[in-house]
C-alpha cells in the first residue's frame, strides 16, 4: 500500500468516526458525490468536519457532484499533507 492509499484510508476512517450518520455513504470510493443524497445540512457538516479535522478548505469546484468519494478522500489526503 502506498502512502496516499494509506492516508486516504485514514481520512475515510476519520470522516466516518466524525460523521457516523454519513459513514455508510462514505464507504464506496467510486460513488459520485451526487449519489450520496446529501442535503445542504449534510454538505455543510461534511465540509466543516473536513476543515476542522484536516485543516483543508475545499472550493466549490473541488467539492462538486461529479467528484467521487475516492477522489474527495485523495484530495483531502494530498491537501492535509501540505500542512
Amino acid at each position: 500500500m502506498n502512502e496516499l492509499e494509506h492516508t486516504t484510508e485514514s481520512v475515510a476512517k476519520r470522516l466516518q468516526l466524525c460523521l457516523p450518520r454519513l459513514a455508510p455513504q462514505l464507504t464506496n470510493p467510486f460513488a459520485p458525490l451526487a449519489e450520496l443524497a446529501l442535503d445542504s445540512i449534510d454538505t455543510v457538516e461534511l465540509l466543516c468536519v473536513i476543515h476542522d479535522e484536516f485543516c483543508v478548505r475545499l472550493t466549490e469546484s473541488e467539492f462538486n457532484p461529479r467528484q467521487t468519494v475516492g477522489g474527495l478522500l485523495s484530495l483531502i489526503a494530498r491537501e492535509a499533507r501540505r500542512i
